[in-house]
């Protein structure tokens, strides 16, 4: 296995009109892919979807083996209106179904807005080919056909070909003492100080409410900036081989697979007791928003400034998620693979792919503190344009706001 997905480039979106793209390119996309669409759309039950953008109107009707497109269809139970340049990007795998909509960029005129989110595996089953999942479709064993021990554990000396065939297989890694106590003592001050330093619509952290009605930081999102801990840790060669693993070239760049130029890190505070806002995410994928084909596998790199566990809210994967076609978000009925909690000690890390599913638990009787960072794929096009950063910051920012 290689943990390189891409096929596309990071940033060109083809223009994409409607009556070209469903009159004359689906017919012959869907006469490969009619199936795997059509048995994406089956599993997740989804209803006709009509498009309506700038004015042109396309269905797509499911079938026993494919998926139609038909032209000025009025009465599929869904239908949703975008504009030319989000349609282009939604069909170009620059955004999904889930990022259109929680950037606003779309209108849901009849239907459910969670049956268009849940299209997004249909879409990538007709244009990518990718087949959605199935039970029993994706085996957690090595080469030998020994089952993987997902509760192993690493450490910083550890053979590195071993945690590499562990991560390529189950989409994780847990790596125990590769910073200090001390260490992370350091980094905790300097996180204490930036949320101290925060304010509301700064546009450079998410707050929270908690049940004892106090408003809060959950999350410094330039967080390498402000912590010069942070940065010494993360010029070391200890973090830098983290990167090595993905086997891939990658190279430290940001959290969450939002593509800086830049390294960047976001600095958590998961606070007890949360009512408004957004601390813990449940289920996703962090190339949820869109992307896949163009930055995955990013590897996510979280480092456990406290201890974690069920009290104080442990990360938990779906292991091997990232080699399957399941929604973004949320857990998929017959999805059949296991959740395993990755408890830590401050100075642990965890390694994640861009596209393992994963979720953080709230926690219950105490806080803890996390960063996030992470390693990107070097550039695969060299004419691909440079990051648009202050969009994407404004982007990272703007979910914040979110409830």
């Amino acid at each position: 296995m290689v943990l390189d997905y891409r096929t596309r480039p990071a940033r060109r979106v083809a223009s994409c009109e409607p009556e070209i793209f469903f009159g004359q390119r689906w017919p012959a996309l869907i006469e490969r892919t009619g199936p795997l669409a059509a048995r994406a759309v089956s599993r997740a039950a989804l209803p006709a979807l009509t498009f309506n953008v700038d004015g042109s109107r396309w269905s797509l009707l499911p079938e026993a083996e494919t998926v139609r497109a038909v032209r000025e269809r009025g009465d599929a139970e869904l239908e949703v209106r975008m504009d030319s340049h989000a349609f282009a990007e939604l069909i170009d795998d620059h955004k999904s179904t889930l990022g259109l909509s929680v950037a606003g960029r779309v209108e849901i005129l009849r239907g459910e807005g969670a049956d268009f989110i849940g299209w997004d595996t249909a879409l990538r089953a007709a244009l990518d080919a990718r087949e959605a999942y199935a039970p029993g479709a994706v085996r957690l064993e090595l080469a030998s056909g020994r089952a993987l021990d997902l509760s192993r554990r690493f450490r910083v000396e550890d053979d590195p070909a071993k945690m590499r065939e562990f991560l390529e297989i189950a989409g994780f890694l847990c790596i125990e003492g590769v910073f200090t106590s001390p260490e992370m003592a350091g980094v905790s001050a300097d996180l204490d100080a930036a949320v101290a330093a925060a304010e509301p619509d700064d546009g450079t952290s998410w707050w929270v409410r908690t049940q004892a009605g106090e408003s809060r930081p959950s999350r410094i999102l330039n967080f390498l900036r402000q912590s010069s801990c942070l940065n010494a840790l993360v010029a070391e060669r200890r973090f830098l081989n983290l990167g090595e693993l993905g086997g891939a070239g990658h190279i430290h760049s940001d959290s969450f697979g939002e593509h800086f130029a830049e390294p960047s890190a976001e600095g958590l505070v998961k606070a007890v007791g949360v009512t408004e806002g957004i601390s813990d995410l449940g289920w996703h994928k962090d190339c949820a928003r869109g992307g896949h084909s163009r930055f995955c596998c990013s590897l996510t790199i979280g480092i456990a400034v406290t201890d974690a566990d069920e009290e104080s809210g442990e990360l938990c994967v779906l292991a091997g998620s990232h080699r399957a076609n399941l929604p973004p978000v949320g857990l998929a009925p017959d999805a059949d693979l296991p959740v395993v909690a990755l408890p830590t000690k401050a100075g642990d890390v965890t390694v994640h792919c861009s596209c393992t599913l994963h979720q953080a638990r709230p926690p219950r009787s105490k806080e803890r503190k996390v960063v996030y960072t992470g390693f990107g794929l070097p550039p695969r096009f060299a004419d691909d344009p440079p990051p648009d950063e202050s969009a994407l910051a404004k982007e990272r920012a703007d979910i914040g706001k979110m409830s």
